[in-house]
């Protein structure tokens, strides 16, 4: 089986939406992060996050010291200015409560 291969569309995609959106949360607040040195960078690891607000997860994305494959709810493809950019980046969407059999899908 080969390894996990992200799209070049997606990594264009995400070169071009990271520094956007940090520069919409600089612009609309005060950005600080503090931790970095605990990110084991170049190694696989999981970010669970739980959030309390749709800006959460993409100020998360923006400014991870990494680019992050990030997953989310289904439903949320379906609102209107949310599932566009959800799909340009490239977001796996889950469907809570269902089981996928189907394994690994070639890229």
């Amino acid at each position: 089986m080969k390894g996990y291969r992200i799209p070049l569309y997606l990594k264009l995609n995400r070169a071009v939406m990271r520094p956007v959106f940090r520069l919409i949360f600089h612009i609309l607040g005060r950005v600080k992060m503090t931790g970095r040195e605990n990110v084991p960078f170049g190694t696989p690891y999981v970010i669970a996050m739980n959030h309390i607000s749709i800006f959460d997860p993409p100020l998360l994305g923006a400014f991870w010291p990494e680019q992050p494959e990030i997953i989310g709810a289904a439903d949320v493809f379906e609102k209107k200015g949310q599932g566009p950019i959800l799909r340009l980046y490239g977001v796996i969407p889950v469907h809570r409560g269902d089981y996928d059999r189907r394994g690994p899908q070639p890229a």
